[in-house]
């Protein structure tokens, strides 16, 4: 899972997207035809306006489906692509979260 604090969502002129691939490099060959997580999914928020990005094989629950990238069974690697990133993405005053496993 990957917890984005309040206005803490990549700083972006464009849009970001998060992408799972197996550990050589290939997509995810999985039938949900979702491969990859952006901005534009509307995400769904938490009370306190963070939102959690749930990385797994397996469905987290219907309540967080919205928030769900469907990673490769086993071993797997996240990429995170900015487009028209902000001077925050760069100059180190942005740091996007740890993955951190449940």
């Amino acid at each position: 899972m990957l917890h984005f604090g309040r206005d803490q969502l990549p700083p972006v002129r464009g849009f970001w997207t998060l992408t799972a691939y197996s550990k050589d490099g290939t997509l995810n060959d999985n039938r949900r035809l979702r491969l990859s997580l952006n901005d534009r999914d509307h995400l769904r928020k938490n009370r306190d306006g963070s939102v959690d990005v749930y990385v797994s094989a397996g469905s987290p629950g219907r309540a967080h489906t919205s928030n769900w990238l469907p990673a490769p069974d086993g071993d797997f690697q996240l990429t995170m692509r900015l487009y028209a990133p902000k001077p925050q993405a760069s100059d180190g005053s942005w740091v996007p979260p740890a993955a951190v496993r449940q």
